[in-house]
């Protein structure tokens, strides 16, 4: 069984997000943890992408204004020699 929390929670979370979930199915998750709280997140990272997700609870939501102009810094990796249809990791070879 998931645990959950039951006092009122205001501040804000920073995620590891894995490949494979979307920013949304990961906030979704977050509000189920915490009793279906007010959350939103800052930044879209696509289901293809890993990485840093801050996630604002509860009142802190009323402060991701303040924060999601800030630049962002983004590391990849390429992979030369390879043409997909799609142009991603997603397409055919």
């Amino acid at each position: 069984m998931k645990k959950r929390f039951e006092s009122k929670i205001d501040g804000w979370i920073f995620l590891d997000k894995p490949i494979g979930l979307s920013s949304n199915k990961v906030l979704q998750s977050v509000r189920k943890i915490f009793n279906n709280c007010k959350a939103g997140y800052v930044g879209t990272l696509d289901p293809l992408a890993s990485g840093f997700l801050p996630i604002a609870i509860g009142n802190a939501t009323k402060t991701i204004r303040l924060v999601e102009h800030h630049t962002k810094e983004y590391i990849f990796t390429i992979q030369w020699g390879v043409k997909t249809e799609t142009g991603d990791l997603e397409g055919k070879i």
